[in-house]
């Protein structure tokens, strides 16, 4: 009995997240674009070596995407040696009513779009989501990958975006 309580609870968050933060994770591409979200989990990949100072320094100056002021608020808030080996949940995603339906279909052409469980701050203010997205040129010709983190900030107990951080390790 409470095996299906947590279940059920853990089953709302999921989601909940990610009726919150898709649109975030997948409409950096190409805001038309259609995606298949894989219910299984990925592996934040380098998660270590992320999530180090030097790491976010890099991104404290101009980078595409990221927001190097919001990245230095991070700097000097941040437990670095607790997010770097931060165990994240591996369960897979439930995504049966998941508000964004375009995106979850499955045989679409659009591309897919892999997320990680995500990891929270020591403090719990900061949720970061490592994701991989998959997307086909309109020409079919070839397939464009990128890998990034979507950062959110806590705020009236909702999340809300607060800056993308690129893959640079």
């Amino acid at each position: 009995m409470i095996t299906c309580s947590c279940y059920a609870q853990q089953t709302q968050s999921d989601e909940k997240l990610l009726n919150d933060v898709v649109p975030y994770l997948v409409n950096r591409i190409e805001a038309t674009a259609t995606y298949y979200i894989e219910e299984k989990p990925c592996v934040f990949f380098n998660q270590q070596k992320f999530f180090t100072e030097p790491n976010f320094e890099f991104f404290t100056h101009k980078r595409l995407g990221s927001d190097s002021c919001a990245v230095k608020k991070l700097l000097r808030k941040l437990d670095f040696d607790y997010l770097a080996n931060y165990k994240p949940d591996t369960t897979k995603w439930n995504l049966t009513n998941v508000k964004h339906k375009q995106i979850v279909e499955k045989g679409v052409k659009g591309g897919y779009c892999e997320i990680a469980k995500p990891i929270f701050s020591k403090d719990n203010k900061y949720m970061f989501i490592y994701f991989q997205r998959s997307h086909k040129a309109s020409s079919g010709a070839s397939t464009f990958s990128s890998s990034n983190v979507a950062v959110f900030k806590k705020k009236k107990n909702k999340w809300i975006f607060y800056t993308y951080i690129g893959m640079a390790v």
